[in-house]
């Protein structure tokens, strides 16, 4: 048996394995157990997503840098697109690495298709999804293949980084903005033409990611505000790490007098004794110095 038909029959395996469980929990619901699947498998390709954040928040960083490009080579297109993937490779950023997912999950999508195209259903009552008779069948009323295309739409719209306005567009600018209304369009259709099983799925993964991009477009906000800010916003972060390394030795003071406890005084407190004791000593020598020269 090839590796392909064996993801098919371990796919098949954990939906029948996930149908048993909404069973035991006393709603069997083989839709159940594709959303549940799809969770699963939304786990495994975390380590994915973090790379499409990662690269998504080093564009937002860039974009300074993108501008000054733009502005130089304004009217020089050709040598824009070189040191634009100059810059990415300098940097180290892929700006296309959200299509890392979408081809991660191609497998999945696949054996989940040829999984559900001629499904051994144990009891067909529950195979059905509001509807429709049978997951393995088509909506024909299109509104699961819509609700995949819509969801699909706004999810890469959370996750596409703010590009600059001014200048001339760059490649990836215009790549981002043709895959944000062709790929829509291209996941809709494909639904349509495919078991609604998969619709539940791509729908349930789409709602997944525009969940967790929300809260990460929040945490990233200060981020983006400062890259698009330039310099000025460069210098505000500057400011702010400066602030938290000069707290850092009263942060360390702090910790030190909770270790000594109250019968023992701190490293830090020591040094500052024996400073003031300096102090007094230097204070006393120069009133004596002064008394002398008066006598004189």
């Amino acid at each position: 048996m090839s590796l392909f038909g064996t993801l098919i029959d371990g796919m098949t395996a954990l939906i029948n394995s996930l149908y048993g469980f909404t069973l035991s929990l006393g709603i069997p619901s083989y839709a159940l157990a594709i959303i549940m699947l799809t969770v699963l498998i939304k786990l495994v390709l975390y380590p994915l997503t973090r790379i499409q954040m990662r690269s998504m928040m080093s564009m937002q960083l860039l974009q300074p840098e993108i501008q000054e490009l733009q502005k130089k080579y304004a009217k020089d297109k050709q040598m824009l697109q070189v040191k634009m993937m100059e810059l990415y490779k300098e940097r180290k950023v892929n700006p296309m690495a959200g299509c890392l997912l979408l081809l991660a999950q191609m497998p999945f999508l696949i054996a989940l298709y040829r999984a559900l195209w001629d499904f051994n259903y144990v009891d067909t009552a529950h195979a059905g999804f509001f509807w429709l008779e049978t997951l393995s069948m088509q909506d024909p009323t299109y509104i699961l293949p819509i609700l995949a295309g819509v969801t699909t739409y706004f999810q890469s719209k959370m996750t596409m980084p703010s590009m600059p306005t001014s200048g001339e567009p760059n490649p990836a600018q215009q790549t981002q903005k043709m895959m944000l209304v062709f790929l829509p369009f291209f996941i809709g259709w494909i639904s349509s033409t495919l078991p609604a099983g998969l619709s539940v799925y791509w729908v349930t993964f789409n709602l997944m990611g525009i969940f967790q991009q929300y809260f990460i477009n929040k945490q990233m906000i200060p981020v983006r505000q400062a890259a698009l800010a330039g310099p000025a916003g460069n210098t505000e972060l500057g400011e702010i790490n400066q602030a938290e390394i000069e707290a850092e030795p009263a942060k360390r003071e702090q910790k030190e007098s909770k270790k000594t406890g109250a019968g023992q005084q701190p490293k830090s407190a020591k040094g500052k004794g024996k400073g003031k004791g300096r102090t007094k000593e230097e204070a006393a020598k120069r009133e004596g110095f002064g008394k002398k020269r008066q006598n004189r």
